[in-house]
């Protein structure tokens, strides 16, 4: 339900940041839309919304998606439905609940495990989507957009009415002409999309995996994502209903986008969808109890490998195995641990040790937690030993990337320690035989703390060490 949500209404941000008509403005700047959308996303705590949207490929449908996200406090629902056509002609359904409490989410899937739930541990969570610095950006570079976007677009691309009460709506609608500052916005959107919500790296897919909608690409939707290079809007009609408080109350319409791919072929994407928002303030979502949901909790069948481990290290990694892949892929170690063993450490807090398959019995990497779970620090330590260097390194580019990945690792896993790291300075650099690693510390060092890294550069992107230091 999430990236339904966030598809549909980051359309409506880049459609109605690029959609102003100066002439039929009535009460709200297209500025004003593109906060709204951001308050219901990123600052209101109580809250339903219910959406469905249909998508087809060159004509095609290949998904319908529809469902209900309630936010009530640090307690949140969602219940999201798939619909696709099926290889002998009938139609596949596919779908998942999730209940989230301050420090717990309960999943309950449709497939391959009815009447189940997983459980796992999280941060608390009291809005929609949490500000992570990708969005932060993205709502920055629309703002921007919608600012200036008197200039951009012919008249006629947007109309607003208001009824007695004061209530609007806004109408949406574009054409092939569209600028290409609006599409460019749009490709970028898509990618980090791609990023965000479905783990790909466009910067990354090998071609030769793309094919048609096959590959490595399970779905349509990843194979899209990862296959695109640019956008541009064929058609766009769209219709935005925002009552008198300023609150957005509903969206509904449909886009025409031509993709156009790595393989150097134009695909037109379909779009038909409805967002409502409602009950503000009187949206109740209860503490996760699975005799509501008549589910029992999943037993993970037990193999040979998993015989030896403790029953709290494979509670850990049910809990934590999906959102540990995303997360470590991003620190530069791919799926390469296949295998995990938890366990705790005081006075710290929580500790776990990430191993991959034939390591010997010692910490592979090793993740140290507070008792909130805030990072204190994180180690892997492979014995590589060179002299430092406290001199500018030579390739400057090096330095950049390796930094902009650290960072996009930690506002993903550790959006506390990355939030302290908004003055980074590379401290010290050692080089041998092809490797290199950078050290970054905050210069200056800010009175409630530190946090440094240590990360390997080359020959493979990898964090080595990030440790926090706190003055309390």
């Amino acid at each position: 339900m999430k990236k339904l949500l966030c598809l549909m209404l980051s359309l409506l941000l880049l459609f109605s940041a690029a959609a102003a008509d100066e002439d039929n403005w009535v009460e709200s700047s297209p500025a004003l839309y593109v906060c709204a959308v951001e308050d219901l996303l990123f600052s209101i705590h109580n809250v339903t919304i219910t959406g469905e949207a249909h998508f087809s490929l060159d004509g095609e449908w290949f998904k319908t998606a529809n469902g209900v996200y309630r936010q009530d406090g640090e307690n949140s629902y969602w219940d999201y439905r798939l619909k696709a056509p099926n290889h002998d002609g009938g139609v596949r359904e596919n779908g998942y609940t999730v209940v989230a409490n301050p420090d717990q989410y309960y999943v309950m899937e449709s497939w391959p495990h009815p009447g189940t739930y997983r459980n796992g541990s999280d941060f608390a969570q009291d809005t929609v989507l949490r500000k992570t610095g990708q969005a932060q950006t993205m709502i920055l570079a629309l703002r921007e957009l919608a600012n200036n976007a008197y200039s951009i677009l012919d008249k006629g691309a947007l109309t607003t009415s208001a009824d007695e009460n004061r209530n609007e709506t806004l109408h949406i609608r574009l054409d092939e002409n569209t600028p290409a500052t609006i599409n460019l916005a749009l490709t970028l959107f898509w990618q980090y999309a791609a990023r965000r919500f479905l783990e790909v790296d466009t910067e990354q897919v090998d071609e030769s995996l793309l094919g048609e909608s096959q590959g490595n690409y399970n779905t349509i939707s990843k194979y899209l994502l990862a296959a695109t290079r640019y956008l541009t809007v064929k058609k766009a009609d769209i219709t935005v209903k925002m009552n008198n408080l300023g609150y957005l109350d509903q969206i509904a319409g449909s886009a025409s986008v031509q993709l156009r791919t790595a393989l150097n072929e134009d695909r037109l994407l379909d779009i038909v969808f409805r967002l409502d928002v409602t009950d503000r303030g009187t949206t109740k979502v209860a503490e996760f109890k699975p005799e509501d949901y008549n589910v029992v909790r999943y037993e993970e069948p037990e193999t040979e490998s998993s015989a030896g481990w403790d029953e709290a290290a494979m509670e850990w990694v049910e809990a934590k195995s999906d959102y540990t892949y995303f997360s470590w892929k991003k620190a530069g170690y791919g799926e390469e641990m296949d295998y995990y063993s938890g366990g705790t450490c005081r006075p710290f807090g929580d500790c776990y040790f990430f191993r991959r398959e034939g390591d010997d019995p010692m910490p592979y990497l090793l993740t140290v937690l507070d008792k909130d779970g805030k990072l204190l620090q994180m180690r892997h330590d492979d014995g590589f030993d060179a002299e430092q260097q406290a001199a500018p390194y030579q390739d400057g580019q090096l330095v950049s990337d390796t930094l902009e990945k650290t960072l996009d690792f930690l506002y993903d896993r550790y959006p506390d320690a990355a939030e302290q790291m908004s003055n980074m300075k590379l401290s010290w650099w050692r080089e041998q035989d092809g490797r290199v690693d950078f050290c970054f510390e905050q210069d200056p060092v800010p009175e409630t703390g530190s946090v440094s890294v240590i990360v390997r550069a080359l020959p493979s992107w990898r964090i080595e060490e990030v440790h926090c230091e706190s003055a309390d």
